[in-house]
């Protein structure tokens, strides 16, 4: 009888404990996000842009901010590789890890790439990196850098293992 009752008045006191939790987060407002200054340098990036690659192709690409400006969104397509490519991604500034973030994903593969990364202003460069999954499952080191130049033109290479794949120029769509 004794344990039964000490069972019931230790979850009561949980069951008030919890109340007043609820209570309490009930009673705050949710906190506002406000973009930093790395998620203003995201905004440069926004707009719609023609892409050429090294090897000769060309494409599109769409970037806005979104998600209440946390996020660059970017939509591209493009003939890569003699196929129709499509892609997306987002990009963003993480402040508690202080680190910029990344997920890519596209019509060549069913994996996500994530990486991460910073940027350095004096070179208006991002650099990131994450592991890349190969269609056969293995990983390997991809290295994504984009440098800024002026009038919205920047330029985009993605390394897999230190070997350059493709080289991508921005240029601002009129």
């Amino acid at each position: 009888m004794r344990t039964i009752l000490n069972t019931r008045l230790r979850v009561a006191a949980l069951l008030g404990v919890a109340a007043l939790a609820a209570a309490r987060l009930a009673a705050e407002e949710c906190p506002e996000f406000r973009p930093t200054p790395e998620h203003k340098i995201l905004a440069a990036s926004a707009g719609d842009f023609d892409l050429a690659f090294s090897d000769g192709n060309k494409g599109s690409s769409s970037c806005a901010l979104g998600l209440g400006g946390q996020w660059l969104l970017e939509q591209v397509k493009a003939d890569f590789c003699g196929h129709s490519y499509e892609g997306c991604g987002a990009t963003s500034y993480d402040p508690a890890r202080r680190k910029y973030v990344c997920v890519w994903i596209d019509s060549v593969s069913p994996n996500p790439l994530v990486a991460e990364g910073a940027y350095d202003p004096a070179t208006k460069t991002l650099t990131l990196s994450g592991d890349m999954t190969a269609p056969d499952g293995t990983t390997a080191k991809a290295t994504l850098v984009t440098v800024h130049g002026d009038e919205g033109r920047r330029t985009f290479a993605m390394k897999v293992r230190d070997v350059e794949l493709f080289r991508i120029t921005y240029t601002r769509a009129k």
